[in-house]
């Protein structure tokens, strides 16, 4: 069953992150509702995900999963806070390039922190995620 969970969370997360960079390639203006609905989808199956890890621990595992989920209500919020805006003469796109990239660049180690807990409690020896 945790096993099982825990790939839950880590599907949901790759979509949500895919989508993510999908609306940051495509820089729609506005947005349509559709790409919203999909965006909240995402990150609502994180939550989810993150919610029966909670409940079915064990802790380190639950922090870990806990951290993927505010990673990524995080990105959300950041999209959602950037569509349709400009600053100055950029677009908002590029006045938080900044910060987008430096969201992407901390998934790995976000990954790594709940692979590991969820090693440790699945007795698992996978390979070191890339």
């Amino acid at each position: 069953m945790r096993r099982e969970i825990y790939v839950r969370l880590m599907t949901a997360k790759d979509e949500a992150h895919s989508h993510i960079n999908k609306v940051w390639v495509e820089k729609p203006a506005p947005v349509a509702e559709s790409a919203l609905h999909e965006l909240y989808h995402h990150a609502d199956q994180v939550g989810a995900a993150y919610t029966l890890i909670s409940l079915e621990g064990p802790p380190a595992v639950a922090e870990a999963a806990e951290a993927i989920f505010k990673q990524v209500r995080e990105e959300v919020y950041l999209v959602l806070s950037l569509l349709g805006n400009s600053v100055g003469s950029r677009s908002i796109y590029e006045a938080h390039q900044a910060r987008y990239r430096q969201a992407v660049a901390d998934r790995p180690a976000v990954e790594r922190a709940f692979v590991e807990a969820a090693r440790v409690v699945l007795g698992g020896n996978l390979a070191e995620p890339e």
